[in-house]
């Protein structure tokens, strides 16, 4: 399974397209393909799994941030800020590697 590709038409997402798509649609994670029309979803699996890598630094911040106060001379607020960031950029990664699937329509 391809990450951020249209399972009907193969169009494969930009990774513009996909955040801009995942802002969007984080309550209601249903849209239309650009290029074939066909009603696409967030795979609901692959997800999940994804959010398991993706707290796996929370499990770890408390040797993470003690790590940085002391080799990198960083204070408390400072390695905090840090991890935090990092933590933005881990997540943004992390979810690049998204899948979708074809949606059931209820209408």
């Amino acid at each position: 399974m391809k990450h951020r590709t249209c399972p009907n038409c193969q169009y494969k997402y930009s990774l513009k397209e996909y955040y801009r798509i995942g802002l969007i649609k984080m309550f209601n994670p249903k849209w239309h393909c650009k290029n074939c029309n066909t009603l696409l979803t967030f795979h609901a699996g692959r997800r999940t799994f994804l959010i398991f890598i993706i707290i796996m630094p929370i499990a770890f911040s408390s040797a993470i941030i003690p790590f940085m106060m002391k080799y990198l001379h960083f204070t408390i607020i400072w390695s905090i800020i840090l991890f935090a960031v990092l933590f933005l950029f881990w997540i943004l990664l992390i979810f690049s590697f998204e899948c979708f699937e074809r949606a059931v329509d209820k209408n």
